[in-house]
């Protein structure tokens, strides 16, 4: 049993033009160690995955059903009370999309960190303190940061910010969205260096969520493509990068500008499906280069490739 097994999750949203099926039956292992990375447009349902995950929903949900089994708990079965005592940044903690939006402007960035065990019985506010120090100069910020307030930081100072909240328990898993979206590349390149050295040094696991196939690829063992809800092509970053399968996945790969081959990127035509009134067959068959009869009428299951990879299309049918 790996350390989170997701199996058949549904999350939906109930809105005035109607449900939401931001996630749509979606199940994956993430094994103790391992890093997957979610990868997708925006409106994949992405977020919305790490919202189920973390029971962070909004208020007009109208389905979450499903496995989310955690160390052997389903966390769906637990109360919120439990939910929050036991798993809630206990062990499975997360780094929130926009870190600016997740700091309290009012508050010194060391209080804001050390506030989850400022909140445990028996901690005393110094040993609170010297942690979220300690956890600060992990994620290379300097001592002076402990002392200011959000607003003084760069986009990258804050991010390393919420990475260190994230690890004030010392979780098993960790979620982070879209943790280098607003920030230029060389601040991304040290980002992601920190998350490899965590993975590496702690042995961290790690559900990495973000539009960018190519920064997927530099940290995760396996990668997960999203559309529409659904998870359409799960498999090694190996596999994914060298062969995918799905024709999605592979307009996703020749969106990545080359440095070394005299091709420009692609790009995918048409947008995503409103998810208010999703295609028939196939969520992805009016965007697609491969589309045949079959695709307009029948939504296709998952099919397991004999390496093991699952590919949601019928060009990997028995019949096509």
């Amino acid at each position: 049993m790996g350390l989170l097994e997701v199996k058949n999750l549904r999350l939906s949203y109930g809105t005035v033009q109607g449900i939401v099926p931001a996630v749509d039956g979606v199940s994956f292992t993430i094994e103790a160690g391992e890093t997957l990375g979610i990868v997708g447009e925006s409106g994949a349902g992405k977020s919305s995955l790490a919202s189920a995950l973390m029971r962070t929903m909004p208020r007009n949900v109208v389905n979450y059903t499903g496995i989310i089994e955690f160390e052997g708990s389903n966390c769906l079965e637990l109360s919120d009370e439990a939910f929050r005592k036991q798993i809630r940044w206990q062990r499975m903690s997360m780094v929130f999309q926009g870190a600016m939006d997740s700091l309290n402007p009012v508050i010194k960035v060391g209080k804001q960190v050390a506030e989850p065990l400022l909140l445990k019985p028996g901690i005393k506010p110094k040993q609170a303190y010297a942690t979220a120090q300690q956890l600060l100069k992990m994620v290379m910020l300097s001592p002076e940061v402990f002392h200011r307030y959000p607003h003084e930081l760069s986009g990258g100072m804050k991010q390393r910010v919420m990475i260190a909240m994230a690890l004030i328990f010392n979780p098993k898993l960790i979620l982070i969205d879209e943790p280098t979206s607003a920030l230029d590349v060389i601040i991304q390149a040290q980002i992601m260096n920190l998350l490899k050295r965590f993975k590496r040094e702690f042995k961290l696991s790690i559900l990495f969520i973000t539009h960018d196939l190519a920064l997927a690829s530099d940290l995760c063992d396996s990668i997960a493509i999203m559309y529409a809800g659904e998870i359409i092509e799960m498999g090694s970053a190996e596999e994914m990068l060298l062969e995918p399968k799905h024709p999605y996945s592979q307009k996703l790969l020749v969106s990545i500008p080359r440095l070394a081959e005299d091709t420009r990127p692609e790009f995918i035509v048409g947008a995503p499906p409103d998810m208010t009134a999703l295609p028939p067959g196939c969520y992805f068959q009016p965007r697609c280069h491969c589309v045949f009869e079959r695709c307009l009428h029948e939504h296709p299951p998952s099919f397991k490739l004999p390496s093991g990879r699952l590919v949601k299309c019928w060009l990997y049918g028995d019949q096509r």
